[in-house]
């Protein structure tokens, strides 16, 4: 019985601990798959991943509590990216397809961020009065990020 690795890209493979799992040749999961963590916040959780549709080792990381990090090599290292929030409860992070440097962040209460420079810097752009207490999700227009 041949055991070969899934085929997930990348970014995903080494994101938040799921570096390979083993399979079969008839596709079960084999007996031990070995488990490394590799996401910004070793042990920690994720809400939420932006990969780039273009560039697999692009990508943005929201955290609980830490955040927004930012990966430009496919998981190996990350760096945090929060002058300007002023949650860092971050539910959800979204970029543009069409420019990944425009992302925008959700927090856990009601705020939305806007950064135009790879989340080097944040501008809220939420109305107030927040209309929810938290932001589980945020859609971007593929073809324009603003």
């Amino acid at each position: 019985m041949r055991l070969e690795t899934m085929s997930f890209p990348r970014a995903l493979r080494r994101f938040a601990g799921a570096v390979a799992v083993l399979l079969t040749a008839a596709g079960s999961v084999a007996a031990q798959p070995v488990w490394v963590s590799h996401g910004p916040v070793s042990g920690s959780t994720i809400t939420s991943v932006w990969v780039s549709p273009t560039n697999p080792d692009f990508l943005y990381a929201g955290h609980p509590s830490g955040g927004v990090y930012r990966s430009s090599d496919g998981g190996d290292t990350w760096t945090r990216v929060v002058t300007g929030l002023t949650n860092t409860n971050v539910q959800i992070v979204q970029a543009a397809a069409s420019n990944p440097q425009v992302v925008y962040a959700g927090t856990t209460d009601g705020k939305l961020f806007r950064s135009v420079n790879g989340g080097n810097s944040w501008t809220g752009v939420t109305p107030a009065p927040q209309p929810f207490p938290a932001l589980g999700d945020v859609a971007v227009d593929p073809t324009d990020p603003n």
